[in-house]
């Protein structure tokens, strides 16, 4: 999937996740914040990147520069090749959550919010436990 490529590819200190962003046509790695999870936006299947109102690729912030390394790596395909790495995991500690009323059982390296199962989707403490 590659969420966890381009967080330590670019040494992203936001929230990296996988959200179902229909809008820009379904599943993006995204990245964010606690409050605004779609800062910037990738979607899987295309490698097309989307910014949030509040974000201006270039400007004098650390999101801001970090939106325009992204861009100019969409270009000349790093992106690409960074959403198609298959990411590794140091630890393979389980968490359980539900889905269509069944109890479903993942995988992640740290328990608890704002950390992500292997497949990418943030530990909400309400939807993610480790028994």
């Amino acid at each position: 999937m590659g969420f966890k490529a381009i967080k330590q590819h670019y040494d992203i200190k936001h929230i990296v996740a996988i959200y179902n962003e229909e809008k820009y046509g379904g599943d993006c790695i995204c990245i964010g914040s606690g409050y605004v999870h779609g800062l910037i936006a990738i979607n899987i299947e295309t490698g097309k990147v989307f910014y949030s109102s509040l974000v201006t690729p270039g400007e004098d912030s650390e999101i801001g520069q970090l939106a325009a390394r992204i861009k100019v790596d969409e270009k000349n395909g790093v992106l690409r090749a960074l959403i198609d790495e298959p990411d590794t995991f140091a630890r393979n500690l389980p968490v359980f959550t539900t889905e269509n009323w069944a109890v479903k059982a993942e995988q992640c390296e740290e328990y608890g919010w704002p950390n992500t199962t292997h497949t990418g989707r943030i530990m909400y403490e309400n939807t993610y436990f480790r028994t």
